[in-house]
């Protein structure tokens, strides 16, 4: 019994050094408590000093705006906060998804512009574990595509199922769009509109780990643990370049192609994957980072994007007109 008691207790060591790391990734990475107010800055948004003044103008425009706030309980008993903004009744609906430890008044400041003016009402959420909404971790989209679908009924329930539906975002939340396209969406989802998504959590945490110069394939397992014993989910499970390889919705990509954070080739990656199924597009912004899509090129985003969803509504309302007749 005494030759025993070394290897139990090397065996025991090593399992709690594993939990232990295991624990510090998850608060490391996907523990996020919204009461204290924690900032995410984007790397390398130094660069684009012009652009972040013009960013914090339309911040602080956003937050004078009036706003209905609303709120759902998703799947897994998590209420979810957002706003919506009735800017002309009965017009189409905007769901709009911030990235990781963003915002509403932040992410989408300059989009908001843009809807309004395209005569839609802009419904803005905020992410689990994130503003206003319930819930301390952070799921990368796996379960976050989830709340998509939960955003999408309430919708319906209160607007009616005939009222067209375009979802997007940015950053954590494109990657949440694509990677909800696949689930069963209502007919009333018409597009798509993704801006600078990740291909799928696994790759963009391991390219995360590789810029901190962490060893990504040593580094990865403990976090792939700690999502799992504390976060009650898999990061590895659920991809963008799956999701949109089974969509059947049209889709809009953009990203930039000085992205240090995400990189382009995730975009490309993306729109590679889709099939003869759905149609994907690719905007690329030239020297535009992280993000800064919009900020880098108004003119040419808003162009883009309103082609997109004027092509969307018109296929959507033709088909309606052929199922009428």
């Amino acid at each position: 019994m005494p030759e025993l008691i070394i290897p139990i207790i090397i065996v025991v060591s090593l399992f709690l050094v594993v939990l232990l790391l295991a624990t510090y990734t998850y608060f490391r990475v996907f523990y996020n408590n919204p009461k204290k107010k924690k900032k995410f800055s984007m790397p390398h948004a130094e660069r684009y000093t012009e652009e972040l003044e013009k960013l914090n103008e339309l911040t602080e425009n956003l937050k004078k705006e009036p706003y209905e706030e609303v709120s759902i309980i998703s799947f897994d008993g998590t209420r979810l906060s957002g706003r919506f903004y009735n800017n002309v009744e009965g017009a189409p609906i905007y769901i709009s998804f911030h990235g990781y430890k963003g915002s509403i008044e932040r992410d989408f400041s300059g989009g908001y512009k843009t809807v309004i003016a395209r005569g839609h009402n802009p419904l803005i959420v905020d992410q689990r574990a994130h503003g206003k909404s319930g819930g301390k971790t952070i799921t990368f989209g796996v379960k976050e595509r989830l709340d998509c679908l939960e955003w999408i009924k309430y919708v319906n329930e209160r607007f009616g199922d005939d009222t067209p539906i375009i979802i997007a975002g940015i950053s954590m939340g494109g990657a949440t769009v694509l990677m909800a396209s696949d689930l069963e969406l209502p007919g009333n989802v018409v597009g798509i509109l993704s801006d600078c998504a990740y291909s799928s959590p696994k790759a963009i945490i391991k390219k995360v780990c590789k810029d901190e110069k962490l060893p990504p394939n040593l580094v990865y397992p403990f976090i792939h643990l700690g999502a799992k014993i504390f976060g009650g989910f898999n990061p590895s499970r659920e991809s963008a370049v799956k999701s949109v390889a089974r969509c059947k919705i049209p889709i809009l990509l953009i990203h930039g192609d000085e992205d240090l954070f995400v990189p382009y080739s995730m975009a490309k990656e993306i729109y590679e994957s889709a099939t003869k199924s759905t149609t994907v597009t690719l905007e690329t912004f030239e020297g535009a980072g992280h993000g800064f899509s919009f900020l880098c090129d108004t003119e040419r985003y808003e162009r883009v994007t309103n082609a997109f969803v004027a092509d969307a509504l018109d296929r959507y309302y033709r088909e309606k007109q052929k199922e009428n007749q």
